[in-house]
């Protein structure tokens, strides 16, 4: 409870009336300090009793159209105050509007006045910014009567929204052009259905959609089969996802990062409506700059969602050519084939028994120091680093989801090398260059070559034991690319009839 000025003005007066009376000898003003006093007295009586009643019988009830927008859009938000009985009280209510909205009106309160039972407040909001809001309790600033007195009390429901990004137009997730039928990370106990782990094989039946068809199955039974999938009971996921500066292409809104990123956060969601653990593990130029171990809480889940819509592309040198797969560097090819055919433990203690005296060993040498080269720069790549470093913690099974882009291949197979260790199994998302490059698509012949070569990577990807690897893309552009591809080979069998 506050005291008002012009209460301490009564309380003023009645000092004066004191000081009179001693000074000028007059009892009767003491009369008048004691009629003052004890009418200031019972008021704020009065006003306790009051205020108790009305913060009882007072409903202030906030709400907001919509429980989930994009960032850029509106909603409509009501607030409503209401008591069944009149009151001598006035009410001033201060609506709870969340601070990262923009109001569309001046006035955010709502007065009541004495004798009058409701009122009523509209507002169009605004929500610039992405995350989960609440709205928080109305203030309700209650003053008496006669002025002397104001108390504040916080009342009312709390309504909360989520804002998310703009999600990039027209998402892709699939294999070589055809959309993948499976939901992000759901998973259901001892039932098939779409996903990602094979299960059975079925027969066709009508209703079911082409994309499921195993073709292989179908050309060795000579009649149509559907391929089933199953999934475990609970699933602990780790999520690592690039934001270095090449996942910065594309459009505004419509960059690599912004695609992934939308994945991810359905990994996320998905993850919150199974209760299934989730972790999360950004990784920037220099190394990690978000890391959350997997939980399965609504803090953590929160907080995974914030990490994801917060993400912006680091800066420093992306590393990669802007051809993607196709131009990933004489090095890392070179020292790549040499990988491929030994364990680099081995190379760097073979390349430690040859000497410069021997003809044999001087013609090996070369080959072996840039093993050991390309193990050094495999070791410092930061996507590599926390897979082996964090994900390779994390105690029992963990399904890896990998979201990057194609500039880097022969560090990303490494990655994916150490991420499918033990019973890890490994989910790998990629952004193909091509696809995001200004004028990527200025010359469809050989914007299709070079998808072609994203292709043959993400399937040799594929074909680890235990790993599945998507291609994320607008839409419209691969169909477009795809189209030319098809256009090529037609115009080929054309000329050969």
């Amino acid at each position: 409870m506050r005291a008002t000025r012009r209460f301490w003005g009564v309380v003023l007066l009645a000092a004066l009336l004191a000081g009179l009376a001693v000074l000028l000898e007059r009892p009767v003003l003491l009369a008048g300090t004691a009629s003052l006093a004890a009418w200031l007295l019972a008021g704020q009586y009065r006003f306790f009793a009051r205020l108790a009643a009305a913060e009882g019988t007072t409903a202030v009830d906030q709400t907001l159209s919509r429980e989930r927008v994009a960032t850029g859009e509106s909603t409509a938000y009501s607030l409503s105050v209401s008591r069944p009985d009149p009151s001598p009280l006035a009410l001033s209510v201060e609506a709870g509007v969340p601070l990262a909205a923009t109001a569309d009106g001046e006035s955010r309160s709502i007065d009541l006045d004495p004798g009058q039972r409701e009122a009523r407040l509209g507002l169009t909001l605004s929500w610039p910014v992405a995350g989960r809001f609440s709205c928080s309790p109305a203030s309700v600033v209650a003053t008496d009567p006669a002025g002397l007195l104001v108390e504040t009390l916080s009342l009312g429901s709390t309504p909360s929204i989520d804002v998310e990004p703009r999600r990039p137009r027209n998402v892709h997730v699939g294999e070589g052009g055809e959309v993948v039928s499976a939901a992000f990370g759901e998973h259901e106990s001892g039932r098939s259905g779409t996903g990602f782990d094979p299960a059975e094989l079925r027969k066709y039946v009508a209703g079911d959609a082409a994309s499921r068809i195993d073709w292989k199955a179908t050309a060795r039974l000579a009649e149509p089969y559907v391929r089933e999938y199953e999934s475990e009971t609970e699933r602990r996921t780790a999520l690592l996802i690039d934001h270095r500066a090449a996942l910065g292409e594309g459009p505004s809104g419509e960059t690599k990062l912004d695609y992934l990123g939308h994945v991810a956060l359905a990994f996320v969601g998905s993850a919150r409506q199974l209760s299934d653990p989730i972790g999360c593990f950004a990784i920037g130029e220099e190394g990690l700059t978000a890391r959350h171990p997997p939980a399965a809480t609504d803090e953590s889940y929160a907080r995974i969602r914030g990490t994801l819509q917060d993400l912006q592309p680091t800066g420093g040198n992306a590393g990669a050519s802007g051809n993607g797969t196709a131009q990933s560097g004489g090095a890392d090819t070179l020292s790549g084939a040499v990988e491929a055919r030994r364990n680099p433990a081995a190379a760097r203690h073979m390349a430690d028994r040859l000497t410069d005296d021997d003809a044999f060993d001087t013609t090996l040498l070369p080959y072996f120091r840039a093993t050991e080269s390309y193990v050094r720069r495999i070791s410092g790549d930061p996507l590599f680093g926390a897979l082996r470093r964090d994900i390779a913690n994390l105690n029992g099974p963990v399904w890896t989801v990998i979201l990057t882009d194609d500039t880097r291949p022969e560090r990303l197979r490494e990655a994916v090398t150490v991420a499918r260790r033990g019973d890890n199994r490994v989910l790998v998302f990629l952004a193909p260059t091509v696809l995001f490059e200004p004028g990527g698509l200025a010359d469809l012949e050989a914007a299709y070559d070079r998808y072609v070569e994203f292709e043959e990577f993400r399937r040799s990807l594929a074909r680890n034991p235990g790993v599945s690897a998507f291609e994320v893309a607008p839409g419209d552009r691969l169909d477009a690319v795809l189209a030319s591809g098809r256009r090529r080979r037609e115009q080929r069998r054309a000329g050969r009839a």
